[in-house]
């Protein structure tokens, strides 16, 4: 996720409560829902938000991750989120490959 929730202004219409059954992720789903919702997004290139990195989510990071695994499945389908995680481990593993041959 690029965009913290800290970050971004939604129309009081759009927003809506968090999804609870995350406990850790469940600001990725709530923005996810509002851009789907949303008619015209727009990025102003502008610093909105200071905040530190870390929190539950790095704590339980595994959890974490399954839960962002469900989500992303929910909003984009299994097959497709499927084939984006395959991407980003290909990626990742030649990454680390190209490092361990420097």
């Amino acid at each position: 996720m690029s965009v913290g929730h800290q970050a971004i202004y939604v129309r009081r219409s759009l927003a809506q409560p968090y999804d609870l059954k995350y406990q850790l992720s469940s600001d990725i789903d709530w923005i996810l829902t509002i851009l789907d919702k949303a008619d015209k997004i727009v990025n102003t290139h502008l610093f909105t938000a200071k905040f530190l990195i870390g929190g539950m989510s790095k704590k339980k990071h595994r959890k974490s991750l399954l839960e962002r695994y469900q989500i992303f499945k929910k909003h984009y389908g299994f097959f497709p989120n499927l084939l984006n995680h395959l991407v980003i481990s290909a990626r990742l593993i030649m990454s680390y490959a190209g490092l361990r041959k420097k």
